[in-house]
Parts: C-alpha cells; sequence; structure tokens
C-alpha cells in the first residue's frame, strides 16, 4: 500500500505542481524525504520570501506554484500580495 507522502507526490505531479519553494522546518522533512526525481526544491531563507518566490514564478510561467513552510506569521502579507496580483501560489504552512 503506497504511503500519503507518495500519494502526495504523484497528486503534486499530475497537477504539475513539481516545482516546491520551501523553508522547511522539522515538519517539512517527511515530505520532503524522497522527493521524486522529476521534483524541484528551492530554498528560501525566510517564509516572506518562499511565498515572494513562488508568487514570481507563478506570474512568470503561468503555472501554479507549490510553497511550503514551517510556521506562520511573516508570510501573512506575501500571501495576500500574491492573492491581489491573481497569480496561483498554493500555500502550505507546517505548523497549526
Amino acid at each position: 500500500m503506497p504511503s500519503v507522502r507518495r500519494i502526495a507526490h504523484a497528486f503534486l505531479e499530475r497537477q504539475g505542481l513539481t516545482t516546491v519553494f520551501g523553508n522547511p522546518g522539522s515538519n517539512e522533512l517527511p515530505f520532503l524525504s524522497g522527493l521524486p526525481d522529476g521534483f524541484r526544491y528551492v530554498l528560501g531563507l525566510h517564509e516572506g520570501a518562499v511565498v515572494g518566490m513562488a508568487d514570481g514564478y507563478a506570474q512568470a510561467s503561468g503555472r501554479p506554484a507549490l510553497a511550503t513552510w514551517s510556521s506562520r506569521g511573516p508570510s501573512t502579507g506575501s500571501d495576500s500580495a500574491a492573492r491581489s496580483s491573481a497569480t496561483p501560489p498554493i500555500c502550505r504552512a507546517g505548523t497549526p
């Protein structure tokens, strides 16, 4: 039986979400371990920068981008900017 991680990777690949922008914490490590070969991980050093990179990639490519980080907070302003730009970044914060 496939793991949740493998199912998530396969789902993202079917959606064309193979570029992941992130500022990883311990919550993201299970998702990132064993990332398939066709995926590209772009490391950002701040949550806001990660969302900004995903937003810029989405605007330039016209494709959705996945942004992950380990906490809420500093990225909230970047989330709002991406929404107002009508770009399709998909954001996931690691902690509730």
